[in-house]
This record gives C-alpha cells, structure tokens and sequence, in this order.
C-alpha cells in the first residue's frame, strides 16, 4: 500500500482487464446493499401490518390508520367521529389486543428477529421455583429448545436427503 500512487491505479491479473482500479476495490463506509434490503424488509412489515389492520371490522382501520398513519391524538380522533375520548382509546387497545392474537402474529413473525423471538418466548415460563427445578433460566431453557429444533430439523433434512437418493 505504500507504493501505491493513486486509487485510480489500474489492478491487473483480474479477469484478464484493467477496467478495475485501486478505489473500487476498496471497500465502502456505506452498506448499501444492506440499508436496501432493510429499506425492503421495512416496507414489506408496513404493507403485511397495514393489511392486518385493514382486515379488522368497523371502524377500527380507520381509527388506527389516523393515529398512527395520520399522527392525531386520541381526543381529535374522538372529535372527528363524534364521540369521546374514552370510547376511541378502547376502540385503539380492543385493536392492539386484537393484533396480538396467533392469527396476526403468525403473518408478522418473519419480521422479527430470532433473538427477540428467543426473548420474548423467554418472558413466560419463567420463576424462582423453575429455576430450582431445571437450573436453568427461562432465556436458557429457550435457547436450548430452539437449538434442539434445529438439530432437530437438520437430522429430517438429511434423512429426506438419503430416502430422495
């Protein structure tokens, strides 16, 4: 690197050209390629969430989509509808109760990482009395299970494998 006079510098030897030079071989502060697919992966959440919501009865899309999309308050929300406050925050946590059942969650989960899925699997289970029982913590014991399923799922795979041959 010390002899090198310029990032311009033509690098022989690949591919049989001189097209590449020093500069496109070095490598980029910038993921692109990794801010893409995040941008992607994002939108793809928005869409499969905004579809969940709009699969709801009544007018609980729409109360949703003005908090959340439209950034009003509850109270304005309330006063666009005619109604109250406190009709419109139930109406807001009957959805978010709603969002959270197997049905919805099932379509969400490919967004979430599997260390919040390990996380949040890990919240239920868990306790002095259970840890006395299998000393291991709940996050352990959950871990432990998804390691096992991959283990699991590897030894079907090459038993398919083998019966395909």
């Amino acid at each position: 690197m010390a002899r090198l006079g310029s990032l311009d510098s033509p690098v022989k030897g690949l591919d049989g050209g001189a097209d590449t030079t020093v500069g496109d071989m070095v490598a980029s502060a910038e993921n692109m390629e990794g801010d893409a697919l995040e941008r992607i992966q994002q939108e793809q959440l928005k869409a499969e969430l905004w579809a969940c919501v709009d699969s709801l009865p009544g007018q609980q899309p729409e109360v949703i989509r003005q908090r959340y999309e439209g950034g009003m308050t509850l109270g304005a929300i309330g006063q666009k509808h005619g109604t109250t406050l406190e009709a419109v925050r139930q109406i807001h946590a009957k959805v978010l109760r709603e969002l959270r059942k197997p049905r919805y969650a099932k379509r969400l989960r490919p967004f979430v990482p599997d260390d919040e899925r390990i996380y949040s699997m890990a919240i239920t289970g868990n306790g002095v009395g259970k840890f006395h029982r299998t000393w291991t913590s709940s996050t352990e014991r959950v871990a432990l299970d998804v390691i096992d399923w991959e283990e699991r799922r590897q030894m079907h795979l090459e038993l398919l494998e083998r019966v395909r041959r």
